[in-house]
């Protein structure tokens, strides 16, 4: 029987993983969730399987799965790396609940907090629009009617509504003065944070210089 062998040169080892949304290969959006571990001078990915479901129970199954399939590297585990969801979280069938338990052992917890700003964009976000999952019914109509957008042809967001030619005038998106006004107010700061973060070499992720560029073409730079 083969089994898969990791050089861990007994050193403690962190499990990493994290669900995503993928297309699968008939393009259908399932549950994803890369596995890695991480030590000294090591870093692995160990598998990439496909969940039924995004449960706590089902993720923290697959890891315990995929770490027993790998020799030595259940008896080096010393911590977990996971994002701070309820189904991580759970004290009773969080993913990291059913890992420890799997492997009766106490691990060190290296949470991340970035759901934390997730949270409030999601606060705001459900001011003017509704949400109930990643896949946005907003975002999936734009996409699916983006290749009938005219791109060449565009406004900023606090532009003047009642220059001519301008198609905003007739829509929704305009813009009240108090809003237009606080706007400005702050436009300056906020377009010279966006260039100072594009002078940078390297971006963090593509999709943050992406949001960057976006961002100054809505304020008209």
């Amino acid at each position: 029987m083969f089994v898969n062998r990791l050089k861990t040169r007994c050193t403690p080892l962190i499990a990493h993983f994290d669900g995503k949304m993928l297309p699968d290969t008939d393009g259908v959006m399932v549950d994803r969730m890369p596995i890695v571990v991480s030590g000294l001078h090591i870093e692995k990915l160990l598998a990439i399987p496909k969940l039924e479901s995004s449960t706590g129970e089902q993720m923290g199954n697959a890891v315990v799965q995929i770490l027993r399939e790998w020799k030595e590297v259940p008896e080096w585990l010393a911590g977990l790396c996971f994002d701070t969801t309820s189904s991580n979280t759970g004290i009773h069938t969080g993913a990291i609940t059913v890992i420890q338990r799997a492997f009766q052992k106490r691990l060190l917890f290296l949470p991340c907090r970035h759901h934390i700003l997730e949270l409030l964009s999601t606060a705001v976000f459900d001011l003017f629009f509704a949400s109930s999952g990643p896949q946005i019914a907003l975002f999936s109509r734009f996409k699916d009617y983006w290749r009938k957008i005219d791109v060449k042809n565009f406004t900023s967001i606090d532009a003047d509504t009642t220059v001519p030619g301008n198609r905003c005038a007739s829509t929704s998106c305009i813009m009240t003065d108090a809003e237009r006004q606080w706007l400005r107010e702050i436009k300056g700061e906020v377009v010279t944070f966006l260039k100072q973060q594009l002078t940078q070499e390297r971006q963090p992720r593509q999709d943050y210089l992406e949001l960057i560029k976006l961002s100054l073409i809505m304020l008209g730079e």
